[in-house]
């Protein structure tokens, strides 16, 4: 059987509670070791990251809400996706368990 794939909000920031601000942290995966999918999503933006691909999704949500015009590929907001990829990066380092998985009952 095929795993399912599924999507864990990892990370929350009220919007209402950072003036300016909100956002949310999120990874999709089949097997939790290697997300096949990581996003991170602003009150104007959104950036998926595939890792190991070419490709990805960059969307400017004030001027497409429906996300329809996928920017990834544009130069003139590569300054912009850069910063969104370290804060992603960022994201994803702090919430990686350092501990080792556990295998067996203490």
């Amino acid at each position: 059987m095929v795993g399912t794939a599924a999507a864990v909000v990892v990370e929350e920031v009220d919007a209402a509670a950072v003036p300016g601000e909100g956002s949310q942290f999120v990874a999709s995966c089949c097997d939790p070791e290697f997300p096949d999918l990581y996003a991170l999503r602003h009150l104007n933006r959104r950036l998926s990251y595939y890792p190991g691909k070419p490709y990805g999704e960059l969307y400017e949500l004030e001027r497409y809400p429906h996300e329809f015009v996928n920017r990834w590929s544009d130069p003139s907001l590569e300054k912009e996706k850069r910063g969104l990829k370290d804060e992603l990066f960022d994201r994803v380092l702090a919430a990686h368990d350092p501990l080792p998985v556990r295998e067996e009952l203490y």
